[in-house]
């Protein structure tokens, strides 16, 4: 669901992911973008458009860029930023209290989008609330929302997923209806080749 001053407009998809190397989002509603797909394969963007019929591979410039004219970007949908390889962490607040307060600035190499992230979690299952995007000003730019926390395997996560942008009024928000794990795919169903099959 998206929320914008101009427009609002509702998605539904279907997507798959394996480690951080592989994603995939298929849209299925409204009609006029079904069937698009947005690849994610070893750290090389894809689109498939069907109205064109034709396969792009993306620049990784648009890593930062909206995603279906939505608040969240493609660094967001395909969780290109490995927070263990490109952050280094630290608390910004005394640990034992309810809500820990974690603070991930990006290593020197790091080829990632925001200057800081700051994430709010909670101490008691260790599950986020919260995680704000810093710029190099040390601004705020948007902030990224977790709630509806469920069990799915043994797992507790959130089912709820809401951006909201710091410099305008709306918000965009990914609702999960079905959630699954260990699913086995293989590599080649994350494949450029196949994208018109799915």
């Amino acid at each position: 669901e998206v929320k914008k001053p101009a427009y609002e407009r509702k998605m539904s998809m279907e997507s798959w992911s394996k480690g951080t190397g592989h994603f995939l989002v298929r849209i299925l509603s409204p009609a006029q973008q079904a069937g698009q797909v947005t690849l994610k394969q070893k750290g090389r963007l894809w689109s498939f458009m069907p109205r064109l019929d034709r396969v792009i591979r993306l620049p990784s410039g648009v890593m930062g860029s909206a995603w279906m004219g939505s608040h969240f970007t493609y660094d967001d949908l395909s969780q290109a930023s490995h927070y263990d390889e490109d952050y280094i962490l630290s608390y910004e607040n005394e640990e034992g209290g309810a809500e820990w307060i974690l603070a991930l600035v990006p290593k020197p190499t790091a080829p990632v989008v925001w200057s800081k992230l700051r994430f709010f979690v909670r101490s008691s299952d260790r599950m986020p609330t919260r995680c704000d995007f810093l710029d190099e000003e040390g601004t705020i730019r948007r902030s990224l929302h977790f709630g509806d926390y469920r069990e799915v395997k043994g797992r507790k996560v959130p089912f709820l997923m809401e951006i909201r942008p710091t410099q305008e009024e709306g918000y965009s928000r990914i609702t999960y209806q079905e959630l699954d794990f260990d699913v086995a795919l293989k590599d080649s169903f994350f494949s450029p080749q196949g994208l018109r099959k799915r």
